[in-house]
């Protein structure tokens, strides 16, 4: 098995009940995890407010990198998010990592919150991070700005490279096949600003073995019409996976996510999964 960058760190993304994540960013920090990022969703149990959920996990950890990925762009005021990064960056120097998306949520939710789409995705994001430097410069707030383009598709990889930011690339929710992918993988390392970073988001689920771990996937998506697992099988057969769909897309930040409800399950897929990828060359220091 070819060897993955040394660099390329590991961590955590989590979609699934709010309630549970303080008791699970604690877990993975102690399990050896470098970051946990925040999604948004506005369902009853998922969080809908990646901000707040962001300062919870960074205040309950020591050490751990704690992201946004993604708010939903569209939704937000160019002042809201900015003021929002540089408290939390103020608050947890050098721990904040903030993404954009351009989804939007359900059509009832939208027209409450007043969502309008009058432009570009590419042309927003110019105008968020100009946002996020004034303010930064304003407060004097000495730190990388760390700004993620979150997506799966040629348009959020445009909008990451003309605007110089990270980009995040979901594997699984994309709905390209494995050679569109790469491609959009390939072309963010050719045309990439110096210092801009890639990861990847993938999803998957550990089991006893692959019958367990398929049975776990199916309880979260229907066979035939949902993307197939990132990931899926025994522990050693995960990181397998993850180690593969490091060196096809080459990624700074791995992000892995185990579709399973109960927390206590699902920290013992991540210890399983972490020491497995440590046997398979993945070092311990990410």
């Amino acid at each position: 098995m070819n060897q993955v960058n040394s660099s390329t760190k590991l961590g955590i993304i989590d979609t699934l009940e709010v309630s549970h994540l303080l008791h699970l960013a604690k877990e993975v920090e102690a399990i050896g995890y470098n970051a946990l990022w925040c999604t948004e969703h506005h369902s009853p149990d998922q969080c809908s407010n990646p901000g707040i959920a962001a300062a919870a996990v960074a205040a309950a950890t020591n050490s751990l990198r704690v992201g946004i990925g993604g708010a939903l762009a569209y939704m937000y005021s160019r002042e809201r998010l900015a003021s929002n990064f540089q408290l939390l960056a103020t608050l947890f120097p050098e721990r904040i990592e903030f993404g954009f998306v351009s989804a939007t949520p359900p059509k009832t939710i939208a027209k409450s919150l007043h969502t309008r789409i009058e432009k570009p995705f590419t042309d927003l994001v110019r105008e968020l991070k100009s946002a996020f430097r004034v303010r930064v410069m304003q407060t004097h707030l000495e730190q990388e700005l760390r700004i993620w383009v979150c997506g799966t598709s040629i348009r959020s990889l445009e909008a990451a490279l003309q605007n110089g930011t990270h980009f995040a690339f979901h594997d699984f929710l994309s709905t390209l096949n494995s050679y569109e992918k790469l491609a959009i993988t390939n072309n963010f390392h050719i045309r990439k600003t110096n210092g801009s970073l890639l990861a990847i988001v993938l999803y998957g689920t550990c089991g006893q073995n692959y019958n367990d771990a398929r049975d776990r996937w199916n309880r979260f998506y229907t066979p035939g019409l949902n993307p197939p697992p990132s990931f899926l099988g025994c522990s050693a057969r995960c990181a397998e996976q993850i180690m593969q769909s490091c060196e096809t897309y080459r990624p700074d930040v791995v992000l892995i996510q185990c579709m399973e409800k109960d927390i206590h399950t699902k920290v013992d897929m991540y210890k399983k999964i972490y020491s497995a990828l440590k046997e398979c060359g993945f070092s311990k220091d990410k």
